[in-house]
């Protein structure tokens, strides 16, 4: 990971209660400076996440301070740069990839249903007839794309359509 450019924020002192998620800046301007939720607060080389800049000189803490009280303490904050939103970048494109395969999935399912229909029809010698009606036979076998490209008719009609086939009668 390369930091350049990638300033850590230092300025002013802070005071610090044991125990407490509030840090308390004097001449600091975190507002200014940018500070936001989820910035990394490094005190004695102890790292906190910032849960909310209250203002210029007043920011809490996700977690409670666990170092001793103190006050004119030097700081340092860490901005939520390209390390964080590489990571939450990494996150989004793995959700989209696990749901991109999700779909395929769905897809090659659809497929494989699609691809079993057309063997029956193959099988059973179905075509669509000129009137549009599923017929049996060899003779005037309409091709498989326009089969598929056709609307799809309810069960109901593929029904009927079957047992006309099926009973001998061409309607």
């Amino acid at each position: 990971m390369e930091f350049e450019n990638y300033e850590w924020y230092k300025t002013g002192k802070v005071t610090v209660r044991h125990g407490d998620r509030e840090i308390i800046g004097t001449d600091t301007d975190w507002l200014k400076g940018g500070i936001r939720k989820g910035d990394v607060f490094v005190l004695d080389n102890v790292p906190y996440e910032i849960d909310e800049v209250i203002g210029s000189t007043s920011l809490s803490l996700v977690k409670e301070f666990a170092g001793e009280s103190a006050g004119g303490k030097d700081y340092a904050i860490i901005p939520r740069a390209k390390a964080v939103l590489l990571s939450e970048l990494a996150l989004n494109l793995a959700q989209t990839v696990k749901n991109w395969n999700t779909r395929e999935a769905s897809y090659q399912e659809r497929f494989r249903n699609l691809e079993n229909r057309t063997q029956v029809i193959d099988t059973l010698g179905l075509y669509i007839d000129d009137d549009g009606d599923l017929s049996q036979g060899d003779s005037q076998r309409t091709s498989l794309l326009s089969i598929l490209s056709a609307p799809v008719a309810s069960s109901a009609d593929t029904q009927q359509m079957l047992d006309e086939v099926f009973s001998g009668s061409n309607g």
